[in-house]
């Protein structure tokens, strides 16, 4: 189980996860979230448990490399290389959990061209 620490930033605070060092915003209990915040927290809190991305996650993941691939007139295990190089991982299916939507985010905006020329 990860250690986390309090810290203080101007107007609020966060709880940090020492292994992960993601942080979560801290409400004091007479303030109320938004459901749009407590399900954000509520997301980020089960990324920083899990370790590695689910299977839901590896194949959106899988779903975004095909349709880059298709798109782009590349194969896809140049994709996945360019993928894991970017994450600095061998492979993606051990990608940390709270990683998954910088790997996402980074395939949107993927233009292979530019990596490979």
């Amino acid at each position: 189980m990860p250690m986390i620490k309090i810290k203080s930033v101007p107007h609020t605070q966060h709880a940090v996860d020492t292994k992960t060092n993601s942080s979560l915003p801290l409400r004091l209990s007479t303030q109320k979230l938004t459901d749009e915040e407590a399900l954000l927290i509520g997301i980020s809190s089960l990324r920083t448990v899990r370790s590695t991305i689910n299977e839901k996650e590896y194949w959106a993941i899988t779903s975004l490399v095909s349709y880059i691939s298709y798109k782009q007139s590349i194969r896809e295990d140049t994709v996945w290389a360019i993928l894991a190089a970017q994450l600095g991982v061998e492979n993606v299916k051990t990608l940390a959990s709270a990683r998954y939507d910088e790997a996402v985010r980074f395939l949107v905006d993927l233009d292979t061209t530019r990596v490979i020329n």
